[in-house]
């Protein structure tokens, strides 16, 4: 969980309120690629890597690397569908690219006509970054993904963290392949990890399900 968000400087603060100051049906999402906005993303940027410990705000991987070439600063609630949220501390975080690529602008929200910041864990649909513990939603060893709860199965989901069982044994097919679930028995099971095996089983059962 992210213990503190980005405090603007008075810099940054000006071109927010400025921001701000305009109707929200005005409000431009595009503007967030607007080259005097590029200091205020670098910092940003660097807070919420810093704070989240190089750890990615959706999958928890570690991505051993500070370079921002390797990740992108995260709307939580898509700035494409609330742009009126664009510079919410809150709002913001650090998230590796394949995970911001498959959350897209998907809904996140429960209320979708907020008008003000939500301030609470279940205002959202997603594991939060800055009001849930991951660990609280989502069971997470290794490469395998298992939900706790509504939240941590739709997170799963939205940012595709199947992804990381699916690359690490090779399979071709997609989760609902009936050979899935006997590939990753085995594959476990052979370096004698039951535990892990468990949890890859039970993902998979969940999964087939949907």
């Amino acid at each position: 969980m992210i213990s503190k968000a980005v405090d603007y400087c008075k810099a940054d603060q000006l071109l927010v309120s400025a921001y701000k100051a305009i109707q929200d049906k005005l409000k431009d999402p595009n503007y967030w690629s607007h080259a005097e906005l590029e200091k205020l993303k670098k910092r940003a940027k660097e807070h919420y890597i810093e704070e989240q410990k190089t750890h990615c705000c959706y999958c928890n991987m570690h991505q051993n690397s500070k370079n921002h070439r390797i990740w992108d600063l995260e709307h939580i609630a898509p700035r494409a569908k609330y742009a009126h949220f664009m510079f919410e501390p809150k709002n913001l975080a650090a998230a590796c690219p394949d995970c911001n690529s498959h959350k897209g602008d998907k809904e996140v929200l429960v209320n979708t006509r907020r008008r003000t910041y939500p301030t609470k864990s279940e205002d959202f649909k997603i594991v939060h970054p800055h009001y849930d513990k991951y660990t609280d939603h989502i069971k997470h060893r290794r490469f395998v993904y298992v939900p706790v709860t509504k939240k941590g199965k739709y997170t799963i989901y939205l940012c595709d963290l199947l992804r990381f069982t699916v690359d690490f044994i090779g399979a071709s097919g997609s989760a609902s392949d009936n050979s899935f679930e006997d590939e990753i028995d085995a594959t476990f099971n052979a370096e004698n990890d039951q535990d892990l095996a468990d949890l890859a089983l039970e993902l998979i059962e969940l999964q087939l399900k949907k």
